[in-house]
């Protein structure tokens, strides 16, 4: 216990300039993990655990909330799938089913934040996850490639395999890449993987991304396949259909679920909240949803996925990947200034789609410092959700140099959103496709905030085009691929449990 109050005696003495520093690199100022006394060790895994728990609270809130939920998803989908409806009340239906989803969820880790704070500044010895809320310190920070044998919550578990029983839980993960001379660049990772623009591509006759999704389950003998739906309008027919009529093919029992809030008459399938229980052995677990716990985190948080790959990266010298620099403090690109482009890039964390994406374009390092605290008052909101969640977003954001790729014709940026299975038992590229600009790049770009950033956020909402990649980008993209799930694997392995642990018996 008194290792426990010494480490809570060092985070009481740390100065406030030193909170992002424990936060993004523990061991310079704790030592090794397995340095920690036992109880030292003990006390900081708790407080992960504490995390998470009160974190996952709000799944749980009660039928009436689902149904209320679906009730609004089900107005808001109909809403999208007709031009009579006005845009704004379309983007307005938006904000109203996806907020009140959220909601338990974000209310409920408020109130505990705000407790914990209260009892780590008031208490006299209050607990270290308290000590830890009070001082802005996120638990989970130490659950990336730090703190080891970290216990998941059983009903959200992310990466699992039961060797004995062959039954595994596996993640599929998007990843953005950007082409350079040099190879391809990692810039993001994104666990909660949308399947339904896979429809859009001109597969013939059934996408890649299947058809290696049930070779990874047929090389590695499962005998039934469980998908985990997070598309909120549910699955497309169409991609459904391919699922059931491939799997029968390969002899392998099929079970879709859809997101419990998924209204009834978008989907014939089950639907769930959590992560099912295996059915018998043999079964393979593929999630598609990021349930925000601290495993989710490493693989979803844009500062603490890359900090993850790169630790991999140093500490195996896995030299195919290629990862985008980033850090609490602005970084300049290294374009010309005189060009149109942007050289740095400011990110808020947890949001996606491009929501929490800004760029400067700076001649220095104070300028760029200077220009932050405008950056999201200022820049062009896309619609009305994005407007919204950038306001309700308070945490700080990360930064990163802007990395130019080459432009095609019309002036278009383009980026590769690829996808892989991440799993302790192996990893599996699933498919790869080009997202080129709905906008051109302007002939110039004045000096400051980017205050319409849609030429350099490429994705699928802001009007980009799918398209397959060419066969000279094929191999590059894969071993760029592989190397990120290897890491991934890696970095989830090394600080959680994944495996079910040996019963001690009992005297």
């Amino acid at each position: 216990m008194e290792h426990a109050q010494a480490l809570q005696r060092l985070l009481r003495e740390e100065r406030r300039s030193g909170y992002r520093g424990l936060e993004n690199a523990p061991h310079e100022y704790l030592g090794a993990f397995d340095s920690l006394p036992g109880s030292a060790q003990q006390t900081l895994i708790d407080s992960i655990v504490q995390r998470d728990r009160y974190r996952m609270s709000g799944y749980r809130a009660g039928a009436w909330h689902l149904a209320m939920t679906r009730l609004l998803l089900a107005l808001r989908n109909g809403a999208l799938r007709t031009t009579a409806v006005p845009n704004v009340v379309q983007q307005l239906l938006d904000v109203l089913a996806f907020g009140f989803r959220a909601a338990p969820a974000a209310l409920l880790e408020a109130f505990h934040h705000h407790r914990l704070v209260l009892m780590g500044r008031l208490n006299h010895r209050p607990s270290l996850l308290a000590l830890l809320e009070a001082a802005q310190i996120d638990a989970r920070s130490f659950a990336v490639c730090y703190a080891q044998g970290i216990p998941q919550p059983p009903a959200y578990r992310g990466l699992w395999h039961d060797e004995e029983r062959h039954n595994t839980i596996a993640m599929v993960v998007g990843i953005d890449l950007v082409p350079l001379s040099n190879g391809w660049l990692v810039v993001e990772t994104n666990p909660s993987a949308a399947q339904k623009f896979h429809g859009l591509l001109p597969y013939d006759p059934y996408n890649p991304f299947i058809a290696h999704l049930l070779e990874f389950a047929v090389e590695n003998c499962y005998q039934r396949l469980v998908i985990m739906n997070n598309d909120s309008e549910g699955m497309d027919p169409q991609l459904a259909r391919q699922y059931l009529e491939s799997a029968q093919k390969c002899g392998i029992a099929l079970k879709i679920y859809e997101r419990a809030s998924v209204p009834s008459t978008c989907t014939a399938f089950e639907r769930c909240a959590e992560v099912p229980q295996f059915e018998g052995e043999g079964t393979l677990v593929v999630q598609f949803r990021s349930y925000k716990t601290s495993l989710d985190f490493l693989f979803d948080d844009k500062r603490e996925s890359l900090r993850a790959l790169a630790t991999y990266r140093d500490r195996c010298a896995d030299h195919a990947l290629c990862l985008s620099l980033t850090s609490s403090e602005p970084i300049l690109g290294y374009g010309n200034s005189d060009e149109p482009f942007p050289t740095v890039v400011y990110k808020l964390r947890e949001l996606d789609y491009g929501r929490g994406v800004f760029f400067l374009k700076a001649h220095s390092l104070e300028h760029a410092q200077s220009l932050v605290a405008e950056t999201v008052k200022r820049t062009r909101s896309i619609d009305l959700p994005t407007w919204v969640l950038r306001r309700v977003h308070t945490r700080p954001g990360v930064f990163q140099p802007y990395y130019r790729g080459p432009l095609l014709p019309e002036r278009r940026l383009y980026i590769v959103r690829s996808h892989i299975l991440v799993s302790t038992v192996g990893a599996k590229f699933l498919s790869a496709h080009r997202i080129v600009s709905g906008h051109s790049v302007p002939e110039q770009l004045p000096h400051g905030i980017v205050l319409d950033p849609r030429p350099y956020i490429v994705n699928r909402p802001l009007g980009g085009r799918l398209e397959l990649l060419s066969k000279e980008e094929d191999e590059g993209v894969m071993r760029a691929n592989l190397a990120v799930a290897r890491a991934l694997a890696w970095a989830a392995s090394y600080g959680f449990l994944t495996a079910p642990q040996p019963v001690t018996p009992r005297n």
